[in-house]
Formats: C-alpha cells, structure tokens, sequence
C-alpha cells in the first residue's frame, strides 16, 4: 500500500502580516525555517519513494531541508503543487483591500485575475 504525506511550507512574514500569498516568491522567516527542520528530522525517521515540491521558493527552501534530512534529493519542483493564484490581492492585507475597492464583504472576487486558475468561466 502506498503511503502519501503531504507537508506545508513553513511560516513566511506573510503569514504573520496575514498578507494574501498565493504565487509570491516569498521566502521562510526564521519561525518557518525552524518549523521546516523540525519536519524535517520528523520525516527523516521513515524511507521515502517519492519526493514532489512545489516551485515556490518558500515550498523548495522547506523542501530543501527535507531533503538534506532524509537523504535523498527532491524529485521535481512542480508548479501545478503551488497554492492557488491570488490574483489581484495577491501581497495584500484586508485593509489594504477594502482601501483600494471598498469593503464588499467577499474579497474572493479580487482574487479571480483574468487568465488565472481562479478566474471566473466567460
């Protein structure tokens, strides 16, 4: 039986901003990186077949020490693994939101970029 595991990026300043992510190229705070070696000797204690990332750079950096714990390098950097596109809050704050388009209660429409995974069908 195949066993899969599934691990998050560890803690960005953007996490701690509650600043909308999605396909930022932001890197690990030192919280993050702490989290990510704690995952990493965690999974260290086990054999591992596969290993996938996603392509963002704090994805690969806590993909990064993982693979220096458990040996083995990461197989491919995949950006279809990234977290999904934010489109236009993308590095953005609520306020900084309801400052550039009002409070409309649902920001999720400001995420739907043309072009994006997101974006709504025409």
């Amino acid at each position: 039986m195949a066993t899969i595991t599934f691990v998050r990026h560890g803690m960005t300043d953007h996490n701690l901003e509650n600043r909308a992510q999605g396909h930022s190229q932001n890197p690990l705070n030192e919280t993050g990186r702490a989290q990510a070696a704690l995952v990493a000797k965690r999974l260290s204690e086990e054999e591992w077949d596969v290993f996938i990332s996603s392509d963002l750079r704090r994805a690969r950096e806590t993909a990064d020490m993982i693979s220096a714990a458990i040996g083995r390098p990461v197989d491919f950097y995949n950006e279809r693994s990234r977290e999904m596109d934010r489109g236009f809050i993308a590095d953005t704050i609520e306020a900084e939101r309801i400052e550039r388009w009002g409070n409309i209660g649902d920001n999720s429409i400001w995420a739907r970029k043309p072009g994006s995974r997101c974006a709504p069908a025409e």
